[in-house]
């Protein structure tokens, strides 16, 4: 769980800048999340935004696999990106998309005795109940 909520503000801390090459990113992301991110923000520095705010998480443990000596956790979640927009560089908002509750899921992997965040399926706003 830490590593997802770490991934997170990894993602939040890059997004402030648009900044898709951050090392930040990789501490707590690995393959398809790491690329997902990286190719998300480098759309963002090619629009000319940034993210400001933070999303709130309310992630539960979906499955542990194997369940006894875990190297997978998958995760579910609901996030609220309401309070986490896209701004112009100088301020303003970017668009006038308000965010909402999005029905997310992740496998987090352990790798070398290290968790990250392996896989992303982040659904669209209003899949989820915040």
């Amino acid at each position: 769980m830490a590593a997802y909520r770490a991934a997170f503000a990894d993602w939040q801390t890059a997004g402030a800048t648009s900044n898709y090459q951050d090392p930040v990113l990789t501490h707590h992301m690995s393959g398809q999340a790491l690329s997902y991110v990286s190719g998300a923000l480098r759309v963002d520095q090619v629009q000319g935004s940034v993210s400001k705010g933070a999303p709130v998480l309310h992630p539960t443990i979906g499955q542990l696999i194997p369940p006894n000596d875990p190297t997978e956790v998958v995760i579910n979640d609901v996030i609220d990106t309401r309070p986490w927009l896209q701004y112009t560089t100088d301020g303003h908002l970017y668009n006038d998309t308000p965010g909402g509750c999005r029905q997310t899921q992740a496998l987090v992997v352990k790798k070398d005795g290290v968790w990250k965040v392996d896989q992303f399926a982040i659904n669209k706003v209003g899949t989820g109940k915040c």
